[in-house]
């Protein structure tokens, strides 16, 4: 049995708004201003990037999953796309309070966001220290970085031969 999981008895309740998106609908791009995180209670949703000649997926969130909680609480603009893969309905979460009062009235998702934030965070963790890591093979420079966890913001020494491009990514 998967931790966290839905009791068959308990129904999603929420007085938020639910969209529905069709198949291939565009949820939001890279660069929006945009600050809302949404569930999804039906369907599927493609995160991705686009690359010189096509898309490149980054995830894709299921049935009870969540995605664009970072703009939640970073103002930053999106950093990746989002649209439907099939035609899909989505909670649309409009600030921490919203979250605040729909993780109270679904106790049972509140974990399933940890552990989902958990297991992001690490695969995150993974690809930074790796990239950093092949990057200092050369040259001899120090390529060293930190996170501050309360912003988000990525720090790398002065002299990293990573930091535009990390910088950049981080935008």
């Amino acid at each position: 049995m998967e931790l966290f999981t839905r009791p068959e008895k308990n129904v999603l309740k929420t007085k938020l708004p639910i969209i529905e998106v069709a198949t291939d609908e565009v949820i939001f791009k890279k660069g929006a201003d945009d600050r809302r995180m949404f569930l999804v209670l039906d369907g599927s949703v493609k995160i991705y990037t686009q690359g010189e000649t096509k898309e490149i997926e980054i995830a894709v969130i299921e049935q009870y999953e969540f995605f664009g909680e970072i703009e939640l609480y970073v103002e930053k603009p999106r950093t990746d796309n989002a649209k439907a893969v099939v035609d899909s309905r989505l909670v649309v979460i409009r600030s921490p309070s919203e979250l605040e009062r729909f993780t109270m009235d679904n106790p049972w998702l509140s974990g399933k966001m940890m552990a989902t934030m958990g297991v992001r965070q690490a695969a995150t963790n993974t690809l930074l220290a790796k990239k950093l890591a092949n990057a200092s093979k050369g040259g001899g420079v120090d390529n060293t970085a930190s996170v501050d966890l309360k912003t988000g913001e990525l720090h790398l020494t002065p002299d990293s031969n990573v930091k535009k491009e990390a910088i950049d990514a981080n935008k």
